[in-house]
């Protein structure tokens, strides 16, 4: 009797590790959804566009050893389909009901929801929806994007022969290096919206019609602050049609503004996220000429919060370093003494534009720069820090920042000297 039980549990053991599951698909049964993008519907609640990826395999061979060469995948057309749903789930539904294959989410790159969404306050109630799909997930990148959705993501095109789902994530993981846009995903827009001590920035992003390199005009009027507007906007023609440049900022669930990605690089500054950036500013001993600096952060900036008054008192000190990559006006700021009024121009003029973004979070009603979290941690309970109601204080908040700027290297060249002509030196 007894060996008749053993024998039977291991037939049935055995049994098991020969079955499969009963739900088992092929990679090839999936449509990968890289991108998706949200508009206002017409005839329904939302309009919703999928990009959709074509995968082959190519490069089948041997090499030069001898050896099979292995198979590459690659991307080879690309399907945008949209459609006017109520939801999300019943939109995926539809679709799969109509095409050959079953819609996935699971390597989705960037949710893109056009500005019209985002100023109306339905931005919330379609996070908290997607949250719940179990095949998006939290790193996805969020862009608020000018004009639709639908547009924006028929604009995009893969650059030199890459991936276009490459293309969208490169774009999101450099920006620690310029700073232009800022670095929250689809986790932390979700979570932010909900807080009590901080708001939400969201990449901003727009198609570029090459419309504003200007071919004629009068010519250049003066020195402007780079990177001081937004997508869109840039001067560029040629290239990706599509761009990232400035942040969406969101008081709740709703769009109330923008920052300029001269802003959003000072937003990341107070952040300290900001691991190198490049700046241009004006010679200060030669104004019509410019000096560019690759600066990027030496400590963590240090906040502090004064709450004993009504007005909360909120100071920060930033220590950065940086180089010198070019002095058109070949003035001698390599010397020490040249370099310390380099140095006090440049703290005041990341001071001055701290300060200006500041002032536009103050008139939005809204704490992009986190200090919220560092305030926080002078309360004892929860409850004490909601009846300080720092959304209610932040906007009439006193702020005071103090920039430390110190030139490590000059470049290649450890002497500037003048030009010589015929007509002598210049």
């Amino acid at each position: 009797m007894g060996k008749k039980l053993i024998l039977s549990v291991f037939i049935i053991f055995l049994s098991l590790l020969f079955s499969s599951c009963f739900d088992a698909r092929e990679v090839g049964d999936y449509a990968y959804v890289s991108m998706m993008g949200i508009d206002e519907g017409v005839t329904d609640k939302l309009r919703l566009t999928f990009h959709i990826p074509e995968f082959k395999i190519s490069g089948s061979g041997t090499d030069s050893g001898g050896g099979d060469g292995g198979d590459e995948e690659e991307i080879t057309e690309k399907e945008v389909i949209t459609l006017e749903t109520s939801s999300l789930l019943t939109g995926v539904a539809i679709l799969n009901s109509s095409i050959p294959k079953l819609l996935n989410f699971m390597h989705m790159k960037a949710i893109i929801v056009s500005e019209k969404i985002a100023q109306s306050g339905k931005a919330g109630e379609i996070v908290a929806g997607l949250m719940r799909y179990r095949q998006i997930r939290g790193i996805t990148s969020v862009i608020i994007c000018k004009g639709t959705a639908q547009e924006f993501i028929r604009a995009i095109k893969p650059f030199q022969g890459g991936l276009i789902t490459e293309n969208i994530e490169e774009l999101a993981m450099r920006s620690e290096n310029t700073g232009f846009i800022p670095d929250f995903t689809f986790r932390d827009m979700y979570n932010r919206i909900k807080s009590p001590t901080t708001q939400f920035l969201c990449n901003y992003g727009a198609v570029n019609d090459g419309k504003n390199l200007k071919e004629d005009g009068s010519g250049f009027d003066g020195y402007k602050i780079p990177g001081d507007y937004l997508a869109g906007d840039t001067p560029v023609k040629g290239g990706p049609k599509i761009e990232l440049f400035g942040s969406a900022i969101f008081d709740g669930d709703k769009m109330v503004g923008t920052l300029t990605g001269f802003e959003t690089q000072m937003v990341r500054i107070i952040h300290g996220t900001l691991k190198r950036a490049a700046f241009t500013i004006q010679d200060p001993l030669s104004p019509d000429k410019i000096i560019p600096i690759e600066v990027k952060e030496f400590e963590k900036p240090k906040i502090k919060i004064d709450l004993s008054e009504y007005k909360p008192k909120i100071h920060v000190e930033i220590k950065l370093e940086g180089d010198i990559t070019s002095i058109p006006s070949r003035i001698h700021y390599e010397d020490l003494k040249m370099n310390q009024v380099l140095e006090q121009v440049f703290e005041k003029f990341i001071e001055s534009g701290i300060k200006r973004t500041f002032l536009k979070a103050q008139e939005l009603k809204v704490d992009i720069f986190d200090f919220g979290r560092t305030a926080i941690r002078q309360f004892w309970t929860i409850p004490q820090w909601e009846e300080y109601n720092w959304v209610e204080r932040f906007p009439v908040s006193e702020f005071d920042a103090k920039v430390t700027f110190t030139i490590r290297r000059t470049g290649k060249i450890i002497d500037s000297e003048p030009i010589i002509s015929s007509e002598g030196k210049e």
